[in-house]
């Protein structure tokens, strides 16, 4: 199973923590965020992550190239809210249904051709 992790976002309720890192680095307990999601998607046996990075792309890049399993990361160009996200999502998955938050399963639509 594959899970998306979306930390693309920029966090403007949460100014001033987020002028200089995006909300899924903001520590929580000495930990990212990030970090406690992909704990608990680990602990439950998925190992196949896809993280989304947008706003200051470069500091949950950095973080997710210095971990010590595999993670695919994909660049959410322009930051237009959870639906473009997942799409640009759809580039690094392999996957052909998804989870998201909620109660909300979606599935991605057959490739044309």
């Amino acid at each position: 199973m594959q899970a998306v992790i979306l930390a693309a976002g920029e966090g403007m309720r949460l100014r001033p923590l987020t002028h200089s890192r995006p909300k899924a680095m903001i520590p929580v307990a000495n930990r990212p965020i990030i970090a406690h999601v992909m704990d608990a998607l680990i602990e439950n046996g998925i190992r196949d992550l896809v993280v989304v990075a947008g706003y200051r792309k470069e500091v949950v890049l950095n973080y997710c190239n210095r971990l010590p399993f595999p993670v695919t990361t994909v660049v959410q160009k322009r930051q237009l809210g959870t639906a473009d996200a997942l799409r640009a999502a759809a580039d690094g998955s392999t996957g052909t249904s998804w989870w998201s938050r909620g109660t909300t399963s979606l599935t991605r639509p057959p490739s044309p051709g």
